[in-house]
């Protein structure tokens, strides 16, 4: 039940990153949310809420759900998602400044690397 609700949930971000006319800043951000969602959704499990996966808080009126196992997997597909779109987190700063300079602040936009 649990892969199903987190695969509702990674449908939702894939949905978001097709939609047309986005930016890689419109990209970053959306990233970034939902690298925040997963921190939400792992203490979410591990209070045995549920509010974010309707399917497993239906199952678990039934069986006992093992949180620590879920929690565990939430942790590494975070850690996934930080390494594999690490180049966002590098490049952030930049798709800021040159999308929208006039709100970049400058402070982290470091061009040292490029």
């Amino acid at each position: 039940m649990f892969l199903t609700d987190i695969t509702g949930h990674l449908n939702e971000l894939n949905l978001k990153l097709q939609g047309a006319g986005q930016t890689v800043l419109d990209m970053f951000d959306t990233w970034k949310a939902f690298v925040g969602k997963l921190a939400v959704f792992s203490d979410d499990v591990a209070t045995s809420t549920f509010r974010y996966f309707s399917h497993l808080r239906e199952l678990s009126t039934q069986h006992s759900i093992s949180t620590a196992e879920i929690c565990k997997y939430i942790s590494e597909l975070e850690s996934e998602f930080t390494t594999r779109f690490g180049e966002f987190q590098k490049y952030g700063p930049m798709f800021s400044f040159l999308i929208k300079p006039d709100s970049f602040d400058g402070h982290e936009l470091d061009l040292s690397s490029f």
